[in-house]
């Protein structure tokens, strides 16, 4: 059942335990994803595990400026 089909989910602290968690529970059923968290090569890792409509954007989100970047990105990216 995709019933988060055509839907976009932008999920920080996605290298951890339950974000990694729920971006593959979300994949399967059909969100297009951007995943977010401060490890760029676990990113990278979870993004190609999971395939098309996966993208991901290293940010510290205690810092202001990188919290406005992945937020212009995703939109960018996502619409």
């Amino acid at each position: 059942m995709l019933r988060l089909k055509e839907k976009k989910v932008l999920i920080t602290g996605a290298t951890g335990g339950i974000g990694s968690a729920m971006a593959k529970r979300m994949a399967k059923q059909g969100a297009d994803l951007v995943l977010s968290g401060t490890k760029k090569d676990s990113l990278e890792t979870l993004s190609n595990e999971i395939g098309d409509n996966c993208y991901s954007f290293a940010a510290d989100l205690a810092k202001k400026e990188e919290i406005k970047n992945l937020v212009i990105w995703a939109i960018e990216k996502m619409g």
